[in-house]
């Protein structure tokens, strides 16, 4: 896998709450939007931009999962602006809303981020 694309898809993950724009993440990775694009198909089989929604979903599935902190925060900590687009970008992902995600939480979890 090429060293670019790794770099890109560290830089999506380091930016989980404020996410770069595409332009941002190939920038910082040394490429152009279109060489970042290239490599995703070539490599991951999705656009960018997927894939960091995927990152930012499954960050917030690890929050509802592991914390009680309220969806909207989670929603905000993952760099969604409402909560109607952070639900629907969810479901897209894992096939349910957030808060049926929270609803299978076991009790014992506790209130904050640990």
């Amino acid at each position: 896998m090429s060293d670019k694309l790794v770099m890109a898809m560290r830089i999506m993950e380091e930016n989980v709450e404020f996410p770069l724009s595409m332009d941002e993440v190939a920038h910082r990775a040394g490429v152009s939007r279109r060489q970042l694009e290239r490599l995703f198909a070539a490599h991951i089989e999705v656009p960018p931009v997927r894939h960091y929604l995927r990152i930012r979903t499954d960050h917030a599935k690890r929050l509802i999962e592991g914390t009680r902190l309220p969806i909207i925060d989670i929603a905000m900590a993952c760099g969604f602006i409402s909560a109607s687009h952070f639900a629907k970008c969810f479901r897209a992902f894992n096939g349910i809303s957030p808060q049926q995600c929270r609803a299978m939480v076991p009790a014992w979890v506790g209130p904050g981020l640990g």
